[in-house]
């Protein structure tokens, strides 16, 4: 059983909706949900929060996936084993890592944590580990910053958020570490947790462009658009609900309607509630 499932029930033990608990635990409800369902992993320090919370006696953080067997941290969430038509962006994302930050924008539902997570899961780059954090789940800096000191050993210092900055880059300087920022709302939120370029690289994921940290001098946006129809219609092929669609006209036209989002593109193929199949005539919006 993983974390997810451990935390649905609990929280269903105790007689607490998604909305109960974050409020109860002062995170947001998507954390909760995604959680739950195996997409985002919450920080130590959130996750011992929802212990006491839930009274779980530390049943939650023994379940928190924060290091592999040989002791270097990877804390990325699951993500699909198949990304469809994203081969550019793969290779522009990690050339820009190379030399800066990244940062992957578009809009919601596009596939910019699939993206950055997989690449992720399969660079080779960082020898010493790679930290994942949810800011939208998680928006409050200081308790971020704490969080990843505490990965790395390190008690947070008191001076508030620029000394745990400072201690953070300190940290980090001299290993190959990747941090992975997913739903990050503003510069302002993300500034005190990038690394300095020596070794380490942070990939940011967010629907703003966050134009502010490239004018900062270290950081690259990488825009992600649309699926082209081809790789929409090769998405849609390998889910169970799409079988209806016996002909590749039909499977184009539903890749169209879909927009060429991932997110409404798995929905269909998997014939998910909410997301209207042909005969329930069009999409929801």
């Amino acid at each position: 059983m993983h974390l997810g499932q451990r935390l649905r029930r609990w929280r269903q033990h105790r007689g607490l909706s998604q909305r109960q608990l974050a409020e109860q635990a002062g995170c947001h409800i998507s954390l909760i949900g995604h959680t739950e369902a195996g997409r985002k992993i919450p920080t130590a320090a959130v996750t011992a929060h929802l212990d006491r919370v839930l009274a779980t006696d530390g049943d939650l953080a023994a379940l928190l996936p924060t290091r592999t067997p040989n002791g270097v941290p990877n804390q990325l969430p699951p993500v699909s084993a198949q990304l469809y038509g994203r081969d550019h962006e793969w290779e522009r994302l990690g050339a820009l890592a190379e030399h800066s930050h990244v940062i992957v924008t578009g809009e919601a539902g596009i596939g910019k944590t699939s993206l950055a997570v997989s690449w992720a899961s399969h660079t080779a780059e960082f020898p010493d580990g790679i930290l994942y954090r949810d800011l939208g789940g998680e928006p409050d800096p200081e308790r971020v910053l704490t969080g990843l000191l505490d990965d790395l050993g390190h008690a947070p210092p008191s001076g508030g958020i620029p000394a745990q900055s400072r201690l953070l880059r300190s940290a980090l300087a001299h290993k190959r570490m990747l941090l992975v920022l997913d739903g990050v709302d503003d510069a302002q939120q993300v500034r005190p947790l990038l690394p300095n370029l020596l070794r380490s690289r942070a990939v940011l994921t967010s629907r703003s462009d966050l134009d502010e940290l490239v004018l900062d001098g270290h950081s690259e946006q990488l825009r992600l658009g649309p699926l082209p129809p081809e790789h929409g219609m090769q998405l849609l092929t390998h889910g169970p609900a799409t079988a209806v669609a016996t002909d590749a006209t039909e499977l184009d036209s539903l890749a169209r309607r879909a927009g060429g989002h991932p997110r409404t593109l798995r929905a269909l193929a998997h014939g998910l509630p909410g997301i209207a199949t042909p005969d329930r005539g069009g999409l929801a919006a």
